[in-house]
């Protein structure tokens, strides 16, 4: 019986070094039920075309699956190619947050996939796995008995029933890290500590609706936390075996259960590691207490999803209870303490105008922040999308020019406008909003701790991060910023 399986990772629009954590689970979900994982992350790997050809033929894969997101859609249907060339007989199963949004159409659009894993991958790829492994060619009904699994045998989408999301996550294994090199990821860590950094999910789903936000066609919106031993455990387990001190939790909301976070400070605590961590959280589910638990064992840094400094735009986006003050009270509270933040904020939402990028601007200045600037993207999936393809303001669905940063993209169009902002507007706000924050994101991000230590020159600009490509980047923004100054009027005046 044939027990290899290989797992690929699509490489992204921009330069992107995090382990990815969702291949990392399926791999030691698979291995701990008896499988051979092979995984190939294309935004890492030195292979070549022809060596990923000779790999490909190298075994008899029980299937190969392909995960990615929507802004990974043109590599990964590029690969998909490539596997269904070369080895035509062997199953491609794909999965991730794009599919999972738009199972029925991805048939059309990726020629060659078998298989379509809506929702979490773990069971149903372990239990296509355990089909395909005894039967090359199982029957559509075969198939169907799969939780999760849509296929297109002829020329109907055929779907099995919904695949449950999975409530004691405390059962799910470790992700594999073994099969991901520390150093070709976050080897620098957390605020200037040596040692690599680790992805780390303590909870799945969120309970809150983000208009923007695609997170729910995995993990549900149905809230689910691992236990704080069972999480410290796997701090330990990758401190001992990899020396790290650094954790960024991925959870969509680490601070959903005020109770949940304080055990998990205290099993921290508890281990007398000097472990630094930060989080991603939202001002409505923190206050002064936590936020100081939090720092006094070992987080330095909290994600806040701030979006825009207009409320009206940002009450469009699902955070009708958040206000500037709110933000500016608890940013407050976390410089007070000396705990780092960062800031998301988008432009080209719904309903905004060039005032509510200024308000971004104003509001931003304020909380002095790592300012992370993106461009509103409305994913399949997401309430965003469906309104915006309502109201005609969705330019393409090229899904491969779905990518939310335009100076790593070439001819970068927005994919979408607004009711007030044409797509040159949007683009315009970007760059002004971006060269507004790059010497204060410097400080913040490199200066106090990066600037005097020589691995950050060596290891993390010069080698990993690219140092011509974020010439690049500080290139366009210089720019940028030299057209708006030959246009003041384009962003400097109110309208």
């Amino acid at each position: 019986m044939d027990k290899d399986v290989l797992l690929i990772y699509p490489e992204y629009t921009y330069p992107r070094k995090n382990q990815p954590i969702g291949l990392a689970y399926l791999a030691g979900y698979l291995r701990e039920h008896g499988y051979q994982i092979s995984i190939i992350d294309f935004n890492v790997t030195e292979m070549t075309d022809l060596e990923f050809e000779d790999h490909l033929k190298s075994k008899n894969w029980v299937v190969v699956g392909v995960s990615f997101m929507t802004n990974q859609f043109a590599e990964a249907k590029n690969i998909i190619s490539k596997v269904k060339k070369k080895t035509p007989s062997i199953p491609i199963v794909v999965g991730g947050v794009h599919v999972s949004s738009i199972p029925e159409r991805s048939f059309d659009e990726l020629p060659g996939i078998d298989v379509v894993a809506k929702g979490e991958g773990e069971q149903t790829l372990l239990e296509l796995c355990n089909l395909y492994s005894v039967d090359r060619t199982p029957s559509p009904a075969s198939l169907l008995e799969i939780d999760g699994v849509y296929i297109k045998p002829d020329q109907e989408v055929l779907k099995a029933a919904p695949r449950a999301a999975i409530e004691d996550i405390d059962s799910i294994p470790f992700p594999a890290w073994e099969y991901f090199e520390p150093v070709k990821y976050n080897a620098f860590g957390i605020h200037g500590n040596d040692t690599p950094t680790f992805l780390l999910f303590s909870s799945r789903g969120c309970p809150f609706v983000c208009s923007f936000c695609d997170s729910q066609t995995i993990f549900s919106r149905s809230f689910r936390g691992r236990k704080a031993e069972n999480i410290v455990a796997e701090m330990k387990f990758l401190h001992d075996k990899y020396g790290t001190l650094s954790f960024d939790f991925a959870d969509d909301l680490f601070t959903t259960q005020k109770d949940r976070v304080y055990e998990i400070c205290d099993a921290i605590e508890n281990t007398g590691i000097p472990f630094q961590w930060m989080v991603n959280a939202r001002v409505d589910t923190v206050n002064k207490e936590l936020l100081s638990r939090m720092k006094e064992t070992g987080c330095v840094r909290v994600d806040f999803g701030v979006e825009s400094g207009d409320e009206f735009v940002r009450h469009k986006l699902g955070k009708d209870k958040i206000s500037n003050k709110a933000i500016r009270d608890v940013h407050k509270m976390c410089m007070d303490m000396g705990l780092h933040t960062g800031s998301f904020c988008m432009v080209g939402n719904l309903g905004e105008t060039k005032s509510s990028v200024h308000k971004t601007v104003a509001l931003m200045k304020d909380i002095a922040d790592d300012v992370m600037v993106s461009i509103a993207i409305p994913y399949p999936g997401t309430d965003l999308y469906t309104e915006a393809k309502s109201k005609g303001l969705i330019n393409t669905e090229d899904w491969s020019k779905y990518a939310t940063a335009p100076t790593y993209t070439k001819n970068y169009k927005p994919v979408m406008r607004n009711e007030n902002m044409t797509e040159g507007d949007i683009l315009n706000a970007y760059f002004f909003l971006h060269s507004a924050f790059i010497k204060q994101k410097f400080t913040q991000r490199y200066g106090k701790y990066f600037l005097i230590n020589g691995k950050f020159f060596r290891d993390f600009l010069l080698k990993r991060e690219g140092f011509f490509r974020r010439l690049s980047m500080a290139f366009k923004l210089v720019v940028s910023r030299v057209k708006l100054a030959r246009n003041p009027l384009q962003y400097r005046s109110q309208s």
